[in-house]
């Protein structure tokens, strides 16, 4: 990496400050339409590297992005036509299953809670109650609005004419012109410093797509692997829990630990008994020992540097800034924030006020 007094930060701090501000604002007033054409980007970027292969066999690449984004949305028709309607049911009646549980966990806890509160004054009791039920109105609360915010800020994206027409052809070209995207972002970069810039764009490139193409190669694992487990032993609504799971695994620690809370909970209310629970937590476990020691290190790498809590913090932060928008922002976000960070450690370990040099 060169010097960092070819990088003239004094003479473009100003210009880069300015269309920081400008690219948020915009973003953040076109939130609401930006979706669609985001998550086309996304699936050209995802997909780039399979019509890059077909076109090295001498195809020409507008003919190579039909082919494959042909063959991506033949596979996700497929999985939505035979798979979807399954999970769709299952999930339903899990919903429509909750009151049960909840009550069924109640039922249980509450011998456990007489005996704690015997010993309080009825006052007491009254706080406790007062308190937990202002907590609980809090996070329902919170919980819905952001739900809300995220699905009004989505709805663009399950939108059918939306997904049907516009994703698909903003991915078809970005595919096809995704060479010439590339070269012409390169052609703005400031001549003194176009080497440095490069350089921090293939970082940020292999970062990002280490993560997002290996992160998601781990959750089709993990959903497979979960839904084949639980419906195998038999758990009630076992394929849209382990599909589910999987599916959120791409939240680090997130998406497991809501399929095992869930999971053992109705496994406790379907079999009543602990032993057949311990199997199915057994099933997680197995499932994040795999995860960890096979699947993470082969698919994802660890030279990737997204650590899972700054993951985590940029989906919410996204969610809650920019709805679904800034959740598909998110982690490309994250990853160039962090490659910048990388790069001012650098430099600052050049600098004089490092090294401790005058001049």
């Amino acid at each position: 990496m060169q010097q960092m007094d070819d990088f003239p930060f004094k003479d473009q701090g100003r210009f880069w400050l300015l269309f920081l501000i400008l690219s948020f604002g915009l973003l953040w007033l076109l939130s609401a339409v930006l979706a669609p054409f985001i998550t086309g980007l996304a699936l050209a970027y995802l997909l780039d590297p399979l019509v890059r292969k077909i076109s090295s066999l001498r195809t020409p690449r507008s003919l190579a992005s039909v082919i494959v984004l042909l063959l991506f949305f033949i596979l996700f028709i497929g999985l939505i036509v035979f798979i979807s309607p399954i999970i769709a049911r299952q999930a339903v009646e899990f919903f429509n299953n909750i009151p049960t549980y909840v009550e069924h966990f109640r039922s249980a806890i509450t011998p456990y809670f007489q005996k704690l509160l015997g010993s309080l004054s009825p006052e007491d009791v009254q706080k406790i109650q007062d308190a937990a039920s202002g907590h609980i109105g809090s996070v329902l609360n919170g919980a819905q609005k952001i739900f809300l915010r995220v699905w009004s800020g989505g709805m663009a994206v399950i939108d059918v004419v939306t997904f049907v027409v516009i994703t698909p052809i903003v991915a078809f070209y970005c595919m096809r012109d995704w060479e010439v995207i590339v070269e012409r972002i390169h052609a703005l970069f400031p001549r003194q410093s176009a080497q440095t810039m490069k350089k921090l764009l293939a970082d940020f490139d292999s970062r990002l797509s280490g993560f997002l193409r290996g992160q998601l190669l781990v959750c089709l694992c993990l959903g497979a692997f979960y839904g084949l487990a639980l419906s195998v032993l038999g758990l009630n609504f076992g394929l849209a829990i382990g599909t589910i799971t999987g599916i959120l695994s791409f939240i680090p620690y997130i998406g497991s630990s809501l399929g095992f809370v869930t999971s053992v909970g109705v496994a406790l209310v379907q079999y009543d008994s602990p032993h057949q629970a311990a199997i199915i937590a057994g099933v997680f476990i197995l499932g994040q020992f795999v995860e960890g020691n096979f699947l993470t290190p082969k698919l994802v790498g660890e030279r990737v540097g997204l650590h899972p809590v700054w993951v985590i913090f940029a989906l919410m932060a996204g969610g809650n800034l920019l709805g679904m928008t800034g959740m598909l922002l998110a982690v490309p976000i994250a990853a160039m924030i962090g490659v910048t960070i990388r790069f001012a450690i650098h430099w600052y370990q050049l600098s004089p006020i490092y090294l401790g040099k005058n001049g």
